[in-house]
């Protein structure tokens, strides 16, 4: 879907960045800037700033930087699409498209429709079908409150393996409509792959249903737990069950519980856990840490007893270190998971089990520790190879200390015989104070900085500079793109536009952080006109230059020589009135 850049500049010109980004920072104004903690990376002395007047947010520590849609974007995990629905219907603009969909994006349109509405269709079956009591029975064995049920619109799909396929068809689906939806077999596309199973509906960030969920029911053979296989809409790797319920808490708490499934994410939220997150039918992903990364500082793992759960564990600990996340691992003692306590004990003792709760890295530390220690025989290299080769991840020179004396703690030696081990020789110096780079500004640089920041009347000042005029290439480039920008949308060009537009190009963080101070932004005609003024008066004087070169060549030519020194007169009058103006 492609809408128009004049919908598009409505929508951000109506909408407060301010407070766009406040539901997620938390914004202090110094000046005609906003300031807070960068949403994208860990830090503590505040380097993220908001222009509302230019519109753009930009970070002095990892750089990110753009408008309220690529906010919305990173921080909610949405499709361009997604974001300009949101932020139109924040602003109460009616989205018209300036073409037609896709058959892809008609697909998924169609798609998200469908499964909503199966959701109500299960939910409904799963209150009222007499064949559903198998599920309403599993469901309060396990303590899940009608409230929740209702919540999380948990349903039931009949045991008739046809039914699904049948009722739709009737409803006019299209069959190779259906096929792309995840709901039935590729082998027998008839069959449903939810029959007689407890439903849970898998949801995105902005609470779309995007798939569903089976548990299986009573003492039937089968896979215990299904998920929707990949479509159009779902990709499990980026996908984390109950995280839209859980979003609200998590950018307030900046903590995530996360569990092993379904069920047992449910039981933390019924005991009032309203972090708790689950992946999908594979093991937490790179994906998932960087979706989860935008939201919380700390990993808490909630998972089973068995070995199995130590293991995933032990994965989420390891994952989350190159990321800088803290990480948190409870001890499951006297239950196999949280629905199972939550069913034997109650709400108190679940919430009672997150408390208990040690930190990440000494759960490592002793899973290796005994992973190693076999027998008789300590296996060093093994055991070093691994933690070395993790503590090398993680970004901070000053935590990787803190790790590496906790390994030499756990393993009674000194930090400096693991740094000497490690190879690194001593152990690292704390790191200095950052300072940001600066890229030097020349007065070309300065001016065309300037010309963005009251890019409104670019227009005016295309006609009197050319590219020739610029000397540097970030000049010319820039130049350049602000040359096709104009063109492309009609002389409305934004800073934003431009910010976009310089993707890529080596000047990019230069441009960004000049233009983010502010100060270009001031005096802007002024400096321009003397600016524009000096070139035009350097360009004269390269011309004359010129022209007097080229009188030597052509001596002997005398209406060629009469030519020139018409244009060295004209040249010397523009440049005295130019040199007026400076």
């Amino acid at each position: 879907m492609k809408y128009s850049e004049s919908l598009l500049q409505d929508i951000l010109q109506r909408a407060d960045l301010v407070e766009v980004v406040s539901e997620v920072v938390t914004l202090k104004q110094n000046g005609q800037r906003w300031w807070g903690l960068c949403p994208f990376h860990q830090e503590k002395s505040p380097s993220f700033t908001v222009n509302p007047t230019q519109g753009f947010f930009y970070c002095f520590g990892c750089q990110e930087k753009g408008n309220a849609f690529n906010f919305l974007m990173k921080t909610q995990h949405l499709s361009f699409q997604e974001a300009v629905k949101k932020l139109a219907d924040k602003t109460g603009i009616v989205l018209e498209s300036e073409e037609p969909d896709s058959p892809e994006e008609r697909d998924k349109k169609g798609l998200l429709q469908l499964l909503d509405r199966l959701a109500n269709t299960f939910h409904h079956l799963l209150l009222h079908s007499p064949e559903a009591e198998p599920a309403r029975q599993v469901l309060e064995k396990r303590k899940i409150s009608a409230e929740l049920v209702e919540q999380f619109n948990l349903g039931f799909v009949p045991n008739d393996r046809r039914w699904l396929r049948t009722f739709l068809v009737k409803k006019s689906y299209d069959p190779d409509f259906l096929a792309k939806s995840g709901l039935f077999s590729a082998n027998y596309p008839d069959v449903c792959l939810f029959s007689g199973r407890l439903v849970f509906p898998i949801r995105n960030a902005s609470g779309q249903v995007v798939a569903f969920g089976g548990r299986i029911l009573g003492n039937v053979e089968g896979v215990k737990y299904i998920n929707s296989p990949e479509t159009l809409l779902f990709h499990k790797r980026q996908t984390l069950f109950a995280f839209d319920h859980a979003l609200p808490v998590l950018r307030t708490g900046g903590t995530v519980h996360l569990c092993e499934g379904y069920m047992d994410a449910i039981s933390l939220h019924q005991a009032g856990i309203k972090s708790a997150v689950a992946p999908l039918g594979t093991a937490l992903t790179d994906d998932h840490i960087r979706l989860l990364q935008r939201y919380v500082r700390t990993v808490i793992c909630v998972f089973d007893s068995d070995e199995a759960g130590q293991k995933a564990a032990v994965k989420t600990v390891e994952l989350c270190l190159p990321y800088d996340l803290e990480s948190r691992v409870v001890t499951v003692t006297h239950g196999k998971d949280p629905s199972e306590i939550l069913e034997k004990e109650g709400e108190a003792a679940v919430r009672d089990l997150v408390l208990t709760s040690s930190r990440g890295f000494d759960f490592l530390l002793n899973f290796y520790y005994n992973f190693f220690n076999k027998g008789s025989m300590f296996d060093w290299k093994g055991f070093s190879g691994v933690l070395f080769g993790l503590i090398k991840k993680v970004p901070s020179q000053v935590r990787q200390e803190t790790l590496m004396k906790a390994v030499a703690e756990r393993l009674e030696v000194t930090e400096a015989a693991l740094w000497k081990d490690m190879r690194t020789g001593t152990p690292p110096q704390r790191p200095a104070p950052r300072v940001l780079p600066r890229t030097a500004s020349s007065a070309e640089w300065k001016m065309m900085l300037t010309l963005v920041a009251s890019i409104q009347q670019f227009s005016h000042w295309r006609a009197l500079l050319s590219t020739e005029d610029l000397s540097e290439i970030r000049s010319k480039e820039l130049w350049e793109v602000l040359l096709k920008l104009d063109d492309r949308l009609e002389g409305k060009s934004t800073v934003t536009d431009v910010l976009n537009a310089a993707q890529g190009f080596s000047w990019e963080q230069s441009l960004a952080q000049g233009l983010v101070t502010g100060e270009y932004e001031r005096l802007a005609e002024s400096v321009l006109e003397d600016a524009l003024s000096r070139l035009r008066l350097k360009r004269l004087e390269n011309r004359l230059s010129q022209v007097k070169g080229l009188l030597g060549d052509a001596a002997g030519d005398l209406v060629r020589t009469q030519e020139l020194l018409a244009e060295v007169n004209f040249l010397n009058r523009e440049i005295s009135r130019w040199k007026g103006r400076v």
